[in-house]
């Protein structure tokens, strides 16, 4: 049984299998359910779900067993089957307490996370964002505590019936789990010394979409008067292998790390300006600025909202983004750059743009290739009216929800739901040579409040107009900047009638579409979107500025 646990400890799941089949105490819960999950880590599902149920048919109160079966649905994506069998196990530790057995309850915390994660894989936020508060005041582990706080916090940008007044309090609340503490206060500052040291921080320097916005940080820096730290906090790729090789740039790893020791290295290694590119995003840094490990700390990029920590001094935003009153919804200092905070870099080759497909097939296609977990009952309904106008065009909806009959037949009651015939809209699966796809697209459609980030740049560096709509948040206004960015104003609607009336003009005028699909790429490529040049000048002043400002502060107290 030991050598078994061990096989499995080091991912040898197979070995795991034989050595625990050996065992005279093979038929025993335990083993039994760890054969079953070694299984699941091998993908053979079916064999994992058989063990499971031989073990249910035995003792129907065995909660591990319940809550391996709903890991099987997960990793499977039914989601719904995943959510039925939660809330049925939710019920069954209630009746448990009634008669006065409590031991189970203590799964309750990672049930009611299993729960959140699936209700957000079918758009059902608000269900979700409650399931990660429950999680969060049930889980004893305080550093799993604060992650399935901050997965509720993310989880309300889904949500466009929450008030600003309730998002900032809620995230405002996160710095309560920081309280006592010890943040660092002795700063060493070299007034003469040459370079300003930058630290950024991120789970996530790998192919991921972030790392989109972020490359040019990495690449183009001014050296002499810079120099950059990278505090690696995720799993590593090629890509990240590809950064690990670049001259001059000072590459820690801190994966695996605790919040304290990462701070201590961050600190040790004088870090001037630490920047988070995470926010409240999975996996997050945030618990590592929470010590205040480096004098002046900054968030933005990767996240669209308030930290929360009061350790965090500036927010990076810019004019479009971050309107005049939205400094009340942020504890930080909000900066505005004067054109865009992000710079897109397509990470790859990207697809030639081919021919609009509505000259070739008679009718429109509108898209969306943003996560399904994006698509309200809000945008429903907008979507629905545009289709109700121009009764010819289609529409594609490409997202992992699809990788399944039950994800479809979910996503098709919803468009019944919202009288949309289903003979018209494509619902595709995710696939990794999915941008060869925009190709197939005439207009694409923005989700609201939470819009496409980096998806928005790839659709129209592909050539497809993009109609968003503006919010009041600063995440409701990502394709705004976005479009603002790249001169294309006329494609921003204020309103859902205006969202609207924009996609039913443009798909009633087949030359205007055609011409975004022969220019757009080359307009971005001229923009201040992707002008690396523009975008690192303006990113260094501010850090020049700050560090100027919090040099002069420490002088005076002194």
């Amino acid at each position: 049984m030991l050598l078994g646990q061990r096989f499995y400890d080091s991912g040898e799941y197979e070995k795991c299998i034989t050595s625990l089949s050996k065992s005279k105490y093979r038929y025993e819960e335990k083993v039994l359910l760890l054969m079953a999950v070694s299984y699941r880590n091998l993908h053979k599902y079916d064999k994992a779900i058989c063990i499971i149920e031989h073990i249910l048919k035995k003792n129907p109160a065995y909660i591990p067993g319940h809550m391996q079966q709903a890991y099987v649905y997960k990793d499977k994506k039914l989601y719904i089957t995943e959510i039925k069998l939660l809330v049925k196990t939710v019920k069954f530790i209630d009746q448990q307490r009634l008669t006065g057995q409590i031991d189970n309850e203590l799964y309750l915390a990672e049930i009611y996370s299993m729960l959140a994660s699936a209700y957000v894989k079918i758009g059902k936020s608000k269900k979700a964002c409650q399931y990660f508060l429950y999680s969060s005041r049930k889980e004893n582990n305080y550093t799993k505590k604060i992650e399935e706080y901050s997965n509720a916090l993310f989880v309300l940008n889904y949500i466009y019936t929450v008030s600003d007044e309730t998002v900032y309090k809620l995230h405002i609340n996160y710095q309560k789990f920081f309280n006592n503490n010890m943040q660092y206060r002795d700063f060493t500052v070299n007034k003469s010394a040459r370079k300003i040291k930058i630290g950024y921080i991120s789970p996530d320097f790998r192919r991921h979409p972030v790392l989109s916005w972020t490359f040019s940080l990495l690449l183009n820096y001014t050296k002499n008067q810079f120099e950059i730290y990278c505090y690696s906090a995720g799993l590593e790729d090629d890509i990240t292998k590809k950064l690990q090789q670049i001259t001059d740039l000072n590459w820690r790893s801190i994966n695996g790390f605790s919040a304290d020791k990462a701070a201590e290295l961050i600190y040790n290694d004088k870090i001037n300006i630490l920047f988070d590119f995470s926010g409240h995003t999975a996996n997050n840094c945030l618990p590592v600025l929470a010590y205040k490990p480096a004098p002046v700390q900054i968030s933005g990029i990767g996240y669209f909202n308030t930290t929360g920590l009061n350790t965090v001094d500036y927010f990076l935003s810019d004019c479009y983004c971050a309107s005049d009153n939205m400094s009340s919804y942020f504890c930080e200092k909000i900066i505005r750059m004067p054109h865009s905070h992000i710079c897109y870099t397509p990470l790859g080759q990207m697809p030639k743009v081919e021919d609009a497909p509505c000259l070739k097939n008679g009718y429109v296609t509108f898209g969306c290739f943003n996560n399904f977990n994006k698509v309200n009952d809000f945008v429903l309904s907008l979507w629905a009216e545009i289709l109700a106008e121009i009764p010819a065009a289609r529409l594609v909806l490409k997202s992992s929800i699809f990788d399944n009959n039950q994800g479809r037949q979910y996503v098709n009651r919803l468009m019944k739901k919202y009288k949309i015939n289903i003979d018209r809209v494509l619902l595709r699966p995710f696939t990794k040579e999915y941008l060869n796809e925009y190709n197939d697209i005439d207009i694409a459609l923005d989700t609201y409040p939470y819009t496409g980030g980096v998806t928005s740049c790839e659709t129209l560096y592909m050539g497809v107009p993009l109609i968003s709509l503006c919010g009041k948040r600063h995440g409701a206004r990502f394709g705004c900047s976005i479009l603002k960015n790249i001169g294309m104003d006329e494609l921003i609607a204020y309103s859902a009638q205006e969202y609207i009336d924009k996609a039913v003009y443009l798909a009633n005028n087949i030359k205007l579409i055609d011409i975004y699909h022969k220019t757009l790429r080359n307009k971005m490529n001229k923009s201040s979107l992707m002008n690396n040049r523009l975008y690192i000048k303006d990113i260094e002043n501010i850090y020049k500025s700050i560090w100027n400002e919090f040099i002069l502060k420490n002088i005076n107290k002194r």
